[in-house]
């Protein structure tokens, strides 16, 4: 008891100091005889866009977590025109037979260029999942948030030629973002085959932006 005490009282903690990510797209019944995994993933993510990650599994006591690195790109750019760079650990807080909660926090670097204007962003991304786990296969639910805490605005020649007293600098909370959705996946011995899939929601679910779905196909590989 006073272990799954601490446990929820980690995840109010880190919704506490991280005001409200990544989606849980492993199979936690799968993780114990391994030390890392791989994975690619392609879809829909404001744009259609592919990426790779890799974790670590780091067990404790009373908890298991997953430190990661993530790297994706927007299809048809040129490439490190446009990029999302995040640096996060995924934690099992809680489990109850099949039944799994976790949480995932991570640091988020992105770049988007166009011939107006680069942004360069610094934010989080922060969520929970509720999920149940087999051998086989797995599906959980998540809400997570992405929020782009700052954002440096250089402003090309041809729009500064336009528009003489724009400024380039940095600009605060520049935009957040909703996601609620469902992961799901069959796994073999060493693979993983997963679906995501969730509704995006802007300004605090005030909005929502051009593209509001979510949808990923993804591959993990286990070793």
């Amino acid at each position: 008891m006073k272990k799954h005490i601490s446990n929820i009282l980690l995840v109010i903690l880190s919704f506490t100091v991280i005001p409200n990510i990544k989606a849980q797209t492993n199979n936690w019944s799968k993780l114990d005889s391994i030390k890392n995994y791989a994975r690619i993933y392609g879809g829909l993510d404001y744009g259609v866009a592919y990426g790779i990650q890799y974790g670590r599994i780091i067990k404790t006591k009373s908890i298991v977590w997953i430190p990661f690195v993530d790297l994706s790109f927007p299809l048809g750019n040129d490439l490190g025109d446009d990029y999302r760079f995040k640096v996060g650990t995924t934690a099992k807080l809680f489990k109850y037979k099949s039944w799994i909660a976790s949480v995932d926090i991570s640091i988020v670097n992105r770049q988007n260029r166009n011939p107006f204007v680069k942004l360069q962003s610094f934010g989080y991304e922060s969520g929970l999942q509720i999920g149940y786990y087999k051998h086989r296969w797995f599906t959980n639910i998540h809400f997570s948030t992405d929020n782009a805490l700052t954002t440096h605005f250089k402003h090309s020649e041809a729009y500064n030629g336009n528009y003489s007293g724009v400024k380039d600098g940095w600009y605060q909370n520049t935009a957040n973002n909703q996601l609620l959705g469902f992961n799901t996946g069959y796994s073999l011995k060493k693979i993983d085959i997963t679906l995501s899939s969730g509704l995006l929601r802007t300004d605090e679910f005030k909005s929502k932006p051009s593209l509001p779905l979510n949808i990923k196909i993804g591959v993990n590989c286990r070793f």
